[in-house]
């Protein structure tokens, strides 16, 4: 008997809802991340944690994807396949810089996630490359993934810690 999952956030309607939503990628760039995208649902051609991605993993991939085919065009007008390992370390670090904004200004505070996601990205590239004979450079291997921010301090002044003690 299969437990269910329990999904607060509805997930798995939110990736059956954005399955098809690459139509702003370049053709090339949308085959490749919708077989990406179609691996990881299945749990194909991983390379670390085998198994089937989560629904909440795989929103996180389509949107990430589809910003850096967005952020590569725009920088270097080429589609994934042609990137170089200068292309890819010039992007991340002006995203780090803050050279590179979100949509809404705001500099990024997640590039090491972005980072993450292109790795595993091109690691499954490599690897599906490889299986039909094609040797693909790996140009992700002196990218760094580690996170520079730390995070933001938060605390309690005295007075809030007395009314949270009053109400527990």
């Amino acid at each position: 008997m299969a437990t269910e999952v329990y999904d607060p956030y509805d997930y798995k309607t939110k990736w059956e809802n954005l399955k098809g939503d690459l139509n702003s990628c370049s053709k090339k760039n949308r085959i490749l991340i919708d077989s990406y995208l179609k691996d990881m649902e299945l749990g194909l051609n991983v390379k670390s944690v085998k198994g089937k991605r989560s629904y909440s993993r795989l929103v996180t991939l389509r949107y990430r994807m589809k910003r850096l085919d967005e952020l590569t065009r725009e920088m270097f007008d080429v589609d994934f396949i042609n990137l170089t390992d200068r292309n890819v370390a010039k992007l991340f670090n002006d995203m780090r810089e803050g050279k590179i904004k979100k949509r809404n200004g705001q500099p990024f505070k997640s590039t090491a996630d972005y980072i993450k996601v292109f790795k595993a990205f091109w690691n499954w590239f490599m690897r599906v490359s490889k299986k039909k004979g094609r040797v693909i450079p790996n140009i992700v291997e002196d990218i760094s993934s580690t996170y520079d921010r730390k995070p933001e301090f938060t605390y309690f002044t005295f007075d809030e810690m007395k009314k949270m003690a009053n109400h527990s």
